[in-house]
Order: C-alpha cells, then structure tokens, then sequence
C-alpha cells in the first residue's frame, strides 16, 4: 500500500477536475470517496444517486437520521480535543448545511461549485481518522 500523503495526494489531483453534480461528486461524497479509498468502507452507498439537489439531499439524510450519525456508524465517534492529522476528515455545521471536508495536513479541502476543490483555513465541529497518518 502507499504512503498516506502519495493516497492523498493522488485523491485530491483526481477530484480537482471532478465537476460538482448533486448525488455523484458533491461535499458528503467527495469526502465518502476519500474513505473509501482509504479503508473499503463506502458510507456513501445509502444514498449515492437518490437525490438531485440541497433540499433532496437535507430530506434524505434527515430520513436516514443526520449524517453526523451515518458518519460515527461507519468511522466511530469523532476524535474530541486533538488536532487534525493529514488525512482526517471532518465535517463543519453552517446555518442550513453540514459541509464535509478532508485535511490535507495545512487545509481542509472540500468539492466547490461548479468544478474541483477548494482549500480553507478554517477549524471544523467534528474531526474522524481514517485510519491513515504519515
């Protein structure tokens, strides 16, 4: 298996020409994608084609029970009061929108409209490891 940062690395070049499309490669999925990748496990699965835009998404996960849960079934719960390592994922709560983002070991990263990947300096509400470190 390679290095953390080469998987990473080579996850986020594929993702940055990956387009923006409700269901197929947006927020929750770029970051179940990232998981995946990482350890087999698709968290992603339940709900990948079944919704085409915000509010058929906010629906869905909402009848699933919130996403913060279908993320602890999958990785546990968050890693409470340490920083995050590369590789990490985390999730950060706006007013109408839970947004899911991948550390990259200076940033978190997460798919941007209309096309690829945005970086932020931002600090996130939950932080998981996945199971990779340098």
């Amino acid at each position: 298996m390679k290095a953390a940062p080469d998987l990473l690395d080579e996850y986020l070049s594929c993702e940055q020409t990956t387009a923006f499309s409700w269901s197929e490669s947006d927020c929750i999925l770029f970051m179940a994608g990232w998981v995946k990748r990482v350890n087999g496990v698709d968290f992603g699965a339940p709900w990948r084609g079944l919704y085409r835009s915000k509010d058929e998404s906010k629906a869905l996960l909402e009848s699933l029970g919130g996403l913060v849960p279908l993320i602890v079934e999958c990785l546990g719960p968050p890693r409470m009061g340490s920083r995050p390592v590369r590789g990490d994922v985390g999730v950060l709560q706006s007013d109408d929108w839970t947004f899911c983002m991948i550390f990259d070991g200076d940033f978190w990263a997460m798919r941007d409209h209309p096309i690829g990947v945005r970086t932020l300096r931002i600090g996130v509400d939950c932080v998981w490891s996945v199971g990779v470190s340098r």
